[in-house]
């Protein structure tokens, strides 16, 4: 099911200069109410002073004040640049969403180093109701709206937003990591850099305080303008002298920049640790994707993102939707968001269900785990759930989230969002102990109807991942007669890959044509991964895709190389 929604917002309760309705339900069953959680402050003041772009509505106060992480096993000096984990530079302009820059430098980078990808950034400012919000832009790659490549919707010269262009990628993870409390607190940050790739940050951030000799920066002083970057290393001896002004200690991150290859060192630059708003008012981000090819039905009702939440004063509580099936598929996966750094989840599932009756039907699936970080969170079945077309079944989770009383992640108009929010009685559901459950949309009058609990349930089969490490090399057969041109493609085998692999399939197409030019070229066993391509000319230019192929005769997402 994929969602595109694009209008002004039409409404929605406030208190005081812009805090969220908090009014009690009339007539809920429920003897407990919820409560809607608050706004994040940084946010507030950026919409009272009219700032263009602005930080995270979300409350992270449960990711505020923890205890710091500390990793002694952490090098003093690290950069993805070394591992081959980072893609090229980009740059923004002409037009300034350096949030999905930040992301997709991250996305790319945990992608690498088996796979290379350039991800359009111009489709997912299209496509994302609020192109400078974190929430709005993890909304719409979980909605799998995004990613697309480059190729097929540039920043420049590409063509009008197209919704029906499916994603190449499935965006299943992303993992919030909690604030930095001070200076110091940095090994979140940098165990998330080596482990991961990556990590999209928020900073206050002027050109003009840039210190051009040593493409540093350093301020404390909150300037309008929020900006995000990417952090691909850090160097704990990077000398406070190097920063304008003077930094009160040494250490620097290691930053990706989107203002192309002429900002800075070739597009990167250091923030002092010691910057006043690096990564303090927003939370940092890791995206991680897998393969189009496994998870193939998005049941969902949030596609705009989880911009609030929900709680009945206790880190526990209970949310469920209900949907149904359009196809055969199995259902094997559902998905949801905490805001928590630590938490602990059971997951019901339903077939057969009445409507409006979450816990009614078969119980067909039930399991429970821990979560270790904060984020967006796709949990497999341990088992695939057979469903028909039409079968309406219902997902139910009971969440807590520790040190956060608002569990219940929601889609809810905010202010400042250009976005239609939109919901029906009978789709999402809460509750206080899994006993007593209110329809969300009715809950409390007006005030939540075009809500919805950020609730996935997937279709599906396991991923198939592509070929790792595509090599493309042009051969020089220096005959008697005549010279031969030859490209030889190599690769490996993707380690990700639970299924057999019993084939893989070359693909190739003129360079600069489109994409939906790639022809098919060969399928080869799996005994010698490379492919010559011979009988080529000296202005002969192709680029190839190659494909894996299971046992089963599913096909993986194509692998290619990209300039």
């Amino acid at each position: 099911m994929r969602v595109r929604i694009s209008a002004a917002i039409a409404g929605f309760a406030v208190i005081g200069s812009l805090g969220f309705s908090a009014a009690g339900p009339a007539g809920s069953a429920d003897p407990l109410r919820a409560v809607l959680s608050p706004l994040n402050p940084a946010f507030v003041r950026a919409l009272e002073r009219g700032d263009v772009r602005h930080p995270s509505p979300q409350d992270i106060t449960p990711l505020q004040g923890l205890l710091p992480f500390v990793d002694p096993t952490l090098p003093s000096a690290y950069d993805l640049r070394d591992e081959y984990r980072v893609t090229g530079i980009r740059g923004q302009f002409p037009v300034v969403t350096c949030t999905i820059f930040g992301l997709f430098a991250s996305l790319e980078s945990t992608l690498k180093p088996y796979e290379t990808c350039d991800f359009s950034e111009r489709h997912l400012d299209g496509g994302s109701e609020e192109s400078d919000a974190l929430e709005a832009n993890v909304g719409a790659m979980a909605r799998w709206s995004d990613p697309v490549l480059e190729d097929d919707d540039p920043w420049e010269g590409g063509t009008p937003y197209d919704p029906a262009r499916p994603a190449v990628k499935h965006v299943q993870k992303v993992v919030f990591l909690p604030p930095r409390a001070d200076a110091l607190d940095n090994d979140r940050i940098k165990r998330a850099v080596m482990d991961r790739g990556g990590v999209a940050v928020e900073m206050r951030f002027s050109r003009s305080l840039l210190n051009d000799t040593y493409d540093s920066y350093y301020t404390t002083v909150e300037t309008p303008d929020v900006h995000a970057v990417a952090v691909i290393g850090w160097d704990d001896l990077f000398a406070k002298e190097k920063f304008t002004p003077q930094a009160p200690g040494d250490g620097a991150f290691i930053c990706k920049n989107s203002l192309g290859g002429n900002f800075g060192a070739a597009g990167y630059f250091y923030v002092s640790y010691y910057d006043a708003f690096f990564g303090r008012f927003s939370l940092p981000a890791v995206v991680l994707a897998e393969p189009a090819s496994g998870l193939i039905e998005n049941y969902q009702y949030d596609p705009v993102g989880c911009t609030a939440r929900l709680g009945f004063s206790s880190e526990t509580a209970w949310f469920a939707n209900q949907f149904v099936a359009v196809s055969n598929d199995p259902l094997a996966a559902v998905s949801f968001y905490s805001y928590g750094e630590a938490g602990e989840y059971e997951v019901f599932v339903y077939t057969g269900v009445a409507p409006g009756l979450p816990q009614s039907g078969t119980l067909a699936a039930q399991f429970a785990g821990t979560l270790t970080e904060a984020g967006y969170h796709t949990l497999r079945l341990p088992e695939p759930v057979p469903l028909a077309v039409n079968e309406r079944f219902s997902v139910v989770v009971r969440l807590r989230s520790q040190g956060n009383n608002y569990p219940i992640p929601i889609e809810h108009p905010v202010p400042g969002f250009d976005a239609d929010f939109n919901a029906l009685p009978g789709q999402s559901f809460i509750s206080s102990d899994g006993q007593i459950w209110s329809d969300l949309v009715t809950y409390e009058g007006p005030t939540y109807a075009r809500s919805n609990v950020c609730l996935k349930a997937f279709a599906g089969y396991a991923p198939v991942y592509p070929p790792a490490y595509l090599r493309v090399e042009r051969l020089v057969n220096d005959l008697i007669f005549y010279k031969e041109y030859v490209d030889r493609l190599s690769w490996a085998v993707h380690p990700s890959n639970t299924e057999p692999i019993a084939a893989y399939r070359i693909y190739r197409k003129e360079k600069g044509a489109p994409n939906d030019s790639y022809v098919f070229l060969a399928e080869t066993g799996t005994t010698d991964l490379s492919y010559y391509v011979r009988g080529l000319t000296a202005t002969s230019a192709y680029a190839y895709r190659v494909t894996a192929v299971t046992a089963s005769g599913r096909e993986s997402d194509p692998s290619e190389v990209v300039d």
